[in-house]
């Protein structure tokens, strides 16, 4: 898929997410993601965590853990994405893959989206991991790099869905 700059398939995206409509929004993007849309990558961004979030909604867990894999270089793009990536990865039992889109939606999206993540029953499988409970501290942990995460007022502040 190309961005380009406006497209109204992808604002009839959000409508049916609004509206719950979840397995049509599902059948919506699943139709948009082979072509060449005219839209923003900050709308796409959107679009992608809506999708994510339908996916979870209509318990299509392994679709929705490749795909959560499939857009990681442009989930900083709505650090949400993070959120409902590691929902996915609980529901399908990648663990390890569910910590670290914690760490990567403290680093992106600051400790008030982690405060919506130390809430989220879906994480259950993760939240009694001494990292994750670090992380809803607000304490440091060290990253995969070997160096320290930032602290976690650092990053993008809360986002709207």
């Amino acid at each position: 898929m190309k961005l380009k700059g406006d497209d109204r398939r992808v604002l009839k995206t959000f409508q049916l997410a609004q509206s719950g409509q979840y397995r049509e929004m599902v059948d919506l993007v699943d139709q948009l993601l082979d072509e060449e849309l005219d839209e923003d990558e900050a709308n796409i961004c959107f679009m992608f965590n809506n999708y994510l979030i339908a996916l979870l909604k209509t318990e299509q867990y392994d679709k929705g853990a490749r795909f959560a894999d499939e857009i990681q270089p442009i989930a900083m793009g709505n650090p949400h994405i993070y959120h409902n990536a590691a929902c996915l990865y609980c529901f399908t039992g990648q663990l390890d893959h569910a910590l670290e889109q914690v760490r990567l939606a403290r680093e992106h999206g600051g400790m008030a989206l982690i405060r919506v993540l130390a809430d989220d029953e879906d994480l259950i499988p993760i939240a009694s991991h001494p990292e994750f409970v670090a992380i809803v501290r607000g304490k440091k942990t060290k990253q995969r790099d070997g160096g320290d995460a930032p602290p976690p007022d650092e990053g993008m502040g809360p986002l709207p869905y």
